[in-house]
């Protein structure tokens, strides 16, 4: 690929005068080909570069994480300090790949541990999974906030020293009532666009918003995802169950979560996916108490990718399982996997799974005073066994070649 790199460089002397930033916006946009933008979002990208802090509330798929990678981009090559902040290591993996595609961003091996990118001019960004340690060190002018919603609000509190001299502040994130994005949303510029505005879909993917994914998310949660609305979830969790007594077709991206529960009973959820739905594919119990199911469980933990909680009263327990992938469990990781399996469909066949599929039956939103809104897993041990299975940014998952998805079926271990 050809940079206009040229070009663009004679222009950005204009950008610390304040004069012809948007003119190198132009001709940095330009020398990416591969970056597409309709109207509505070349005017949010105006508005956050004069205004300074803004809100995109986009529906999902609506782009504003890859424009926002760009436009960090743009801010150091225009000699502007940035840092990108994440709400979740999934986002952070997102913005890396389409880092990664930056012809002015040198190459790297995307990770969820990397907390830099470095651009082909020698300059860092700093990117990081935001936590109250990492958001108090560097001074910068642009700072990118990534999925907001699901940022901790001492979080967001201890991350706002960070920026100074001309600042700039962009928050990116799907709406969540009652979230750090939703007071924002009410005292800056916000800039909403839901899925009826995303022209590029085709026919038959708005169809499938409008039928399949309603259908799966129930009416509150759709409404929430592709219409931007800022909407207090009520009742049941899960919309997208379907049960089947059917044999499971051969899942590919099969992998494990384990709540150890202090005191119960251990428990493990697996689960794979087939054509872009989740099989729920086997629960287990482990009694905390009884040697030999320690020995079961350390053997089970390493059939395949599992995930299991670093903190909480589990963490004695971790050394039985020592390939399995510890995140530290909070609001911001469940949350981040529970969005997963809510966005696709869900298959269980009660047989194989009925603790799951029961838990999975009481699961309810509950509101707490401040407003904000929670599913408490603390009774649901399958439940919380299967949001750890539902990640699929914490740890790296194998799949089965393409050509190798059909025709045959899996025994259940």
């Amino acid at each position: 690929m050809t940079l206009d790199y040229k070009r663009l460089a004679n222009a950005l002397p204009l950008v610390k005068e304040k004069r012809g930033i948007h003119k190198a916006w132009e001709l940095y946009a330009q020398s990416l080909p591969f970056l597409k933008l309709s109207d509505w979002q070349q005017d949010d990208i105006n508005g956050f570069i004069d205004k300074g802090q803004v809100c995109w509330n986009y529906c999902r798929e609506g782009g504003k994480s890859e424009k926002g990678s760009y436009l960090c981009v743009f801010g150091m090559l225009c000699g502007i300090e940035t840092m990108w902040l994440a709400a979740t290591t999934k986002q952070l993996l997102a913005a890396q790949k389409h880092w990664k595609k930056n012809p002015y961003v040198s190459p790297f091996k995307p990770s969820n541990t990397r907390n830099f990118i470095e651009l082909i001019t020698g300059d860092r960004i700093e990117s990081v999974c935001a936590t109250e340690d990492n958001v108090r060190g560097p001074h910068v002018e642009w700072v990118f906030y990534d999925e907001v919603s699901l940022m901790d609000n001492e979080i967001y509190t201890s991350s706002l020293p960070i920026a100074n001299g001309d600042i700039h502040r962009l928050y990116m994130s799907t709406p969540v009532y009652g979230s750090v994005f939703h007071s924002l949303s009410e005292k800056i510029p916000t800039y909403t666009h839901n899925y009826l505005e995303c022209l590029w879909k085709s026919p038959e993917q708005i169809k499938d918003i409008e039928t399949i994914q309603r259908d799966m998310m129930g009416d509150n949660k759709w409404r929430q995802e592709y219409m931007c609305e800022f909407l207090l979830l009520e009742g049941a969790v899960f919309h997208n169950i379907s049960v089947t007594y059917e044999a499971f077709p051969d899942c590919i991206r099969i992998r494990q979560g384990i709540d150890f529960g202090g005191s119960k009973p251990h428990t493990l959820v697996r689960i794979g996916e087939y054509h872009g739905k989740i099989y729920a594919l086997g629960e287990w119990a482990f009694d905390p108490a009884n040697p030999e199911d320690e020995s079961k469980i350390t053997a089970m933990s390493e059939l395949y990718p599992t995930e299991a909680e670093s903190n909480g009263p589990g963490i004695m327990k971790l050394p039985l399982v020592p390939k399995a992938t510890a995140v530290f469990w909070d609001a911001n990781t469940k949350y981040e996997q529970l969005g997963y399996l809510l966005r696709r469909q869900i298959i269980m066949n009660p047989n194989i799974t009925p603790n799951l599929y029961d838990d999975c039956m009481k699961a309810e939103y509950h509101s707490t005073p401040k407003g904000e809104q929670k599913v408490e897993t603390g009774k649901l041990d399958y439940l919380a066994a299967f949001i750890h299975a539902g990640g699929d940014g914490h740890f790296t998952i194998v799949d089965i070649p393409q050509e190798q998805q059909y025709g045959r079926r899996r025994s259940i271990r």
